[in-house]
């Protein structure tokens, strides 16, 4: 790899399962680029900050400190680990980034506008763009809105629709849900992931707008609708910061460095 010149900080364990994956597309990122051998691959620190209250469950209820405190802990790890920068494998998280920026000064790579921005390198604009995500990400109009500045038409199942109900049983339900169960992805949940791919028309392709559908994702090669995936974006975003390809992402406005 050319000369790494800035050190990666994962703020990993929202889940855990997500951020072991996205450990994996770095890796694969680094093989596409030529990396052959240990030496060739990125060196990175990672927090595994599971004790970080549940984001869906905090933005829900409108009480989203401790859940940004949390978030802000892992990152001061991060920094106190000389950390240049941060990759957080959760898009609900991003919600609270700004917040987190204001309490620490390490700046996140924003998860989303990697997204948006390889979107728009491959669909033309007006393009309808269906986001599976959260019922958390989705009330705080994460993707809606960035996609819209796009030019895209985003589409979502209403947070009250059996299809959204559906798609939180695939990341949430104690028996199956991708949090429930480890590194092994139970097959009713990636089978609820999939339906969630057939419901809306007209649509160009889907977002794995949550980094567990990343992992449900993973397990299907050929979906039947293409999925833009988050954790893709975030490791090709992650690999060219740490080589200075591109620039460290800016500090929210007010935190001091």
């Amino acid at each position: 790899m050319k000369q790494q010149v800035r050190l990666p900080g994962i703020i990993g364990g929202l889940g855990p399962a997500a951020h072991i994956e996205f450990e994996r597309r770095l890796l694969a990122e680094s093989a596409r680029r030529g990396g052959r051998s240990d030496q060739d691959c990125p060196s990175w620190v990672l927090v595994n900050a599971t004790n970080v209250p549940e984001r869906t469950g905090a933005l829900l209820a409108n009480d989203t400190r401790e859940a940004a405190e949390g978030i802000a802990a892992a990152a001061r790890r991060l920094l106190d680990a000389g950390a240049d920068f941060a990759a957080v494998p959760c898009n609900t998280a991003h919600a609270l980034r700004d917040d987190v920026m204001a309490r620490v000064p390490l700046p996140w790579l924003d998860l989303i506008d990697v997204t948006t921005d390889e979107l728009a390198q491959k669909f033309a604009a007006g393009s309808r763009i269906l986001v599976l995500a959260t019922t958390g990400t989705l009330q705080t109009g994460l993707y809606r809105e960035r996609l819209r500045d796009a030019g895209f038409e985003p589409v979502e199942f209403d947070v009250e629709s059996p299809d959204q109900r559906d798609v939180m049983r695939a990341i949430f339900d104690p028996e199956f849900g991708i949090k429930s169960t480890g590194t092994r992805v139970d097959e009713r949940a990636v089978a609820l992931a999939m339906q969630a791919l057939g419901k809306m028309s007209r649509t160009v392709c889907a977002i794995a707008g949550c980094t567990e559908l990343s992992v449900a994702f993973a397990e299907v090669p050929n979906p039947a609708l293409p999925v833009i995936d988050p954790l893709d974006a975030l490791a090709r975003a992650t690999y060219d910061v740490a080589i200075g390809k591109r620039p460290l992402p800016l500090l929210a406005a007010g935190t001091p460095r």
